[in-house]
């Protein structure tokens, strides 16, 4: 990896607050004193990721090896929830090391942190962020992950990887199977070196499918930051399976399946788990006219738990809740539930064809589920202007669709659904 002088760190500080574009048509061609165009790389990661790598970025000297190193990295916040989940004074092996935030996080509790990273400008910038964040006990190795552990008579008390979700072509891909590595194609190898392996995938993840590809597994968490989700991390981890009594074979039931809402630093804000056994139950109770009313309140389910759709584990924690429809995922009652994972919004009325007419410029959220139209397709119909604290939610109650205008109530409080 090329050094860098200090004339290339003032260039950056300089021009934080600089059009990345602007930049990259003033400094084209030019390399009299650095690599302008690396350095627009460095000052536009900045821009885009810095509430997503705050502290990574706080260190003036750290430098990104490409301009898709912060998007393929993990959230801070994401990051810190993976390193919760390894016990003190491990030794950990992170077979996709990329920009390192995984890494950085497990160093804080792990005795020793091997990471590996294919590309050698890659490593080559990962050694040099290292070395800038004063940070000892992570051993950076240029290499292939697979032949590295094949070849490695080390056991790791954990592995986590981060499968590249791209293919040849530089399309997104999002089964285990079709990532690089090819954890299915390896598993055994890997579960050989370690008794904890912790997958991280795509959102998109198909946990149906998921669950029959690796009947190993030991758990599923879709986790989130501020109501997004950004992942679904599998596990599977040796001691747990034993301890359920699955050694290695099936554990149908027993996969532990959690919904994890993280605010910004890493801090949960919502988390709901059951047992795949439970979730895949469906006894539930559905929503009448009668059911919506002023003095009702609307629930919609996280993100992280539409990946799971835990309804009959929801009503059991929250038994007053109704569903819309069997398609809908949206819940009412006449109860306040405060530790819901999700937003709560008060009804306020259900939208006639007459109080259509009159929206005209109303600032409201929209949401559409199950309903004939898109929120695009209502918002330019009932010509709706975005913003403010209200909802107009488009659903169907049993087979009829419905309208409401609903009020967002406060922000609920840190919770965990058990």
């Amino acid at each position: 990896m090329q050094k860098h002088d200090s004339s290339f760190f003032r260039f950056i500080n300089d021009n934080l607050n600089s059009d990345p574009i602007k930049l990259r048509l003033k400094y084209a061609g030019k390399h009299d004193d650095f690599p302008y165009d690396f350095a627009v790389i460095q000052i536009e990661s900045r821009k885009k990721y810095r509430e997503k790598l705050k502290k990574f970025i706080s260190e003036p000297g750290v430098l990104f090896p490409d301009s898709l190193a912060g998007e393929q990295a993990s959230h801070e916040a994401i990051a810190k929830f993976h390193a919760s989940l390894i016990e003190k004074s491990s030794f950990l092996l992170d077979m996709t090391g990329g920009l390192g935030i995984d890494s950085l996080q497990f160093s804080n509790v792990c005795d020793k942190v091997i990471t590996i990273e294919k590309d050698k400008n890659k490593a080559e910038t990962l050694t040099h962020n290292l070395k800038i964040k004063k940070i000892a006990n992570i051993e950076v190795i240029n290499g292939d992950s697979i032949d590295y552990l094949r070849d490695s008579q080390l056991m790791f008390d954990v592995i986590f990887i981060d499968p590249a979700r791209r293919d040849a072509s530089l399309r997104r891909v999002y089964a285990i199977t079709d990532c690089e590595p090819d954890v299915g194609k390896f598993l055994n190898d890997i579960l050989e070196k370690t008794g904890k392996l912790m997958i991280k995938a795509s959102p998109l993840l198909d946990i149906t499918q998921t669950v029959k590809d690796f009947p190993e597994l030991t758990s599923i968490r879709a986790v989130g930051v501020k109501g997004e989700c950004k992942e679904i991390l599998l596990e599977f981890d040796k001691e747990e399976a034993c301890r359920l009594g699955s050694q290695g074979k099936e554990n149908s039931g027993n996969i532990l399946c959690e919904a994890i809402d993280l605010d910004n630093e890493g801090n949960v804000i919502s988390r709901f788990e059951e047992y795949l056994s439970e979730v895949e139950k469906e006894e539930i109770n559905f929503a009448g006219p009668e059911d919506l009313t002023e003095t009702s309140f609307l629930y919609e389910p996280s993100a992280m738990l539409m990946k799971l759709k835990p309804w009959n584990s929801l009503i059991k924690k929250f038994p007053g809740l109704k569903k819309f429809a069997g398609s809908s995922h949206l819940f009412v009652s006449n109860t306040f539930y405060e530790g819901f994972p999700g937003r709560i919004t008060k009804i306020e009325k259900i939208i006639t064809k007459q109080d259509r007419k009159t929206l005209k410029g109303f600032p409201a959220n929209i949401v559409s589920r199950n309903y004939p139209e898109t929120a695009e397709e209502i918002r330019k119909t009932l010509k709706v202007k975005e913003g403010s604290d209200k909802f107009i939610y488009a659903s169907r109650l049993g087979n009829k669709p419905v309208m409401l205008l609903t009020s967002l109530l406060e922000p609920l409080k840190t919770e965990s659904c058990r």
